[in-house]
Order: structure tokens, then sequence, then C-alpha cells
């Protein structure tokens, strides 16, 4: 006899089994070109935290070799309204 503890069971592992799998799967348009913003203090009293901006993104965009990315940085000012 099916009862409703083990329905739902049932039920919870094929859903989270389907939603695993779909995670594995691989992207099939990778084609396009993946558009990344990157806001940071560049001028203003917090502008030394955006020394190593340049660094980073060179390191992640090296990491990332093969696929089609383009960093936009914007400077935020050291204000936290322009940044928004």
């Amino acid at each position: 006899m099916i009862t409703r503890r083990s329905l739902l069971k049932a039920s919870a592992a094929t859903g989270l089994a389907l939603a695993g799998s779909r995670l594995a799967t691989p992207a099939i348009a990778q084609g396009a070109k993946i558009r990344l913003g990157y806001v940071s203090p560049q001028t203003g009293p917090l502008a030394g935290f955006a020394e190593s901006d340049d660094y980073n993104i060179k390191a992640f965009l090296a990491s990332e070799a093969g696929k089609n990315f383009e960093v936009i940085v914007k400077d935020s000012q050291s204000n936290p309204n322009r940044a928004a």
C-alpha cells in the first residue's frame, strides 16, 4: 500500500534527481558574449581599494581563456549613491 509519506518521499527524490541532472549539463549556446559589470571606487577617498582591480580582471579573464567575456568597468567615485 502506498502511503502519503512514501509518495512524498518518492516525488521529492525524483524532483531532486531531475533538478540535479539539469545543473550538470553544459550550456549549448556558448557563442554569445557574456557581459559582466564591475563597479569599484577608482576615484575618491576609497580609491586605494581599487588598485588591484586591473590585475584581478586580467587574472579572471586568463583563468576563463576560451570563453567570450567582456568586463565593463565603471567608477563609483567612492559614492554609494552613484554605485547603485
